[in-house]
């Protein structure tokens, strides 16, 4: 197997580290396989500045980010600083050098981007790092919208989650684990808002909280939505006694809507796509105290 040679190019990061550990002339030289993935490199860079570090007693040391590309499967990476920023790492050939990547989503969509030195630069146009050109990472960072593209299910817990489902497709929410806890569920065709309301077996003394933070979430819809109309359906197991606590079932439909209530240990819907753009938002949990 052959190592590609790094260019040598003025004004340039180039280093290609090679040392060999000899304690004494006593001790046998050790060979063995270098691990050269952008974690182990970034860690070993660490370790060599820690090692090579002279520290005063008046010296305040502050902790050292280690920046590196994340792998989540394949070629496909994300910033472990920044996990919203994603990018996909090139095929080495050509003027693609070793460690480059191209973003996939954000402000800097297709900025093509190589790792060195624990950073990331913007390449030239030899493929080689431009090191006047270096990554604030979290310029790149994407949007919670663009982190939603091509989502087709979501898993709701506390706080809630809301969705418009947009015209690439329909989303479908799920929450699980429903025994004493409450699924709540506001929707229309197009929207909808589900949260996963945790409740304990003991006697709930904020009941009057929990209803006006009901109606905070409901006007709030109406508000996202721009639609006045809504539903709102209930699921609470009837194997526990929540689903008997009147004053809350009460403090969660708090404008009297006829209330579609489900039985089970799972809530799901699905939000039908329309021709709306997909929007997503959360509002506060609400927070049922219990002694």
């Amino acid at each position: 197997m052959y190592t590609q040679a790094e260019k040598p190019k003025e004004n340039k990061s180039r280093a290609v580290a090679s040392s060999v550990g000899q304690k004494n002339d006593t001790m046998t030289q050790n060979v063995g396989f270098v691990d050269n993935r952008a974690e182990a490199v970034a860690q070993r860079k660490l370790q060599e500045m820690a090692n090579n570090n002279t520290i005063s007693e008046n010296v305040t040391l502050h902790p050292i980010i280690q920046r590196f590309p994340a792998q989540i499967s394949g070629n496909f990476y994300k910033d472990n600083e920044y996990p919203k920023v994603r990018f996909e790492k090139l095929a080495e050939g050509g003027m693609i050098r070793s460690n480059t990547y191209q973003l996939l989503n954000g402000p800097k969509k297709n900025t093509v981007i190589r790792y060195t030195d624990l950073n990331y630069y913007q390449t030239d146009e030899e493929g080689w790092e431009d090191t006047d050109r270096r990554v604030a990472m979290a310029n790149y960072v994407a949007t919670t919208q663009e982190l939603m593209a091509g989502v087709t299910s979501l898993n709701i817990g506390s706080p809630g989650t809301g969705i418009t489902a947009g015209y690439e497709s329909d989303v479908t929410l799920q929450t699980t684990g429903i025994l004493t806890c409450v699924g709540w569920l506001i929707y229309n065709q197009s929207e909808a808002y589900m949260e996963h309301i945790v409740v304990g077996s003991g006697k709930i003394n904020n009941i009057e909280d929990i209803r006006n933070a009901t109606l905070n979430i409901i006007n709030r819809f109406t508000l996202q939505t721009e639609d006045g109309e809504y539903n709102l359906a209930i699921c609470c197991n009837t194997h526990y006694s929540t689903y008997k606590n009147y004053e809350l079932m009460g403090a969660l439909n708090p404008t009297n809507v006829a209330v579609n209530y489900e039985d089970g240990g799972s809530m799901t819907h699905v939000v039908k796509r329309s021709g709306r753009p997909r929007r997503i938002w959360e509002c506060n949990k609400r927070q049922v105290n219990q002694g």
